[in-house]
């Protein structure tokens, strides 16, 4: 199993561009750590339901264990409260997923984040038909990978968030193709929202 770990962020508008840059450049050197499979960083370009995050980065793992030793590497370990020390807030959320569904190593282009909560009262049987519904864009050209689930909850950092899906694109043509199609992704996608209680929706090109 593979691990997709998404962490997003806005700074404080007291922070000054130093500390942004020094902070965003410290954790861009998680691509050089050998325990990411994938490592993706930059600016937010979600035009819709960004709820204020600017930046993210989206890393995938060979399981927890190499996602707990990139955590503690001596490359990314100092970032983490250099991060929280700057952040205005932060979201952290993973997602375990099969091997196949998740980033694929050496493919550049568009990471596509949507995080998501039930609303309360939300029966199990419906949380599950959801999650089914939108597994089934993995089918959905031209999406390059599609991975739906809950959120491990590794972090106290999820800001509510129980579920996400990340999928990955050529660019912002391929998700628009994919969001065109009427088959699979309009009944799941309008299921999911009319379900949830709340959404965060994050794009990362790299």
């Amino acid at each position: 199993m593979s691990v997709v770990h998404v962490v997003a962020w806005s700074f404080k508008s007291a922070a000054p561009e130093s500390d942004r840059r020094a902070v965003n450049d410290g954790l861009a050197q998680g691509k050089t750590i050998p325990h990411a499979r994938t490592f993706a960083l930059g600016e937010n370009k979600s035009t819709a339901r960004a709820n204020g995050f600017t930046h993210l980065y989206v890393a995938s793992f060979d399981g927890r264990d190499a996602l707990a030793a990139f955590q503690k590497d001596p490359i990314h370990a100092p970032w983490g409260p250099r991060l929280v020390e700057a952040a205005e807030q932060l979201l952290v959320l993973d997602l375990e997923c099969s091997a196949s569904d998740a980033p694929r190593a050496g493919r550049r282009g568009l990471r596509h984040v949507v995080a998501w909560s039930f609303k309360d009262g939300a029966a199990d049987a419906e949380k599950t038909t959801v999650v089914e519904g939108l597994a089934r864009q993995r089918d959905v050209q031209p999406a390059r990978s599609f991975a739906v689930g809950p959120n491990l909850g590794l972090s106290a950092r999820s800001l509510g968030h129980t579920h996400l899906h990340v999928s990955t694109f050529d660019d912002f043509d391929g998700l628009e193709e994919f969001r065109s199609d009427t088959i699979i992704h309009a009944p799941a996608g309008k299921r999911m929202q009319a379900s949830a209680a709340h959404i965060t929706a994050l794009d990362l090109t790299d």
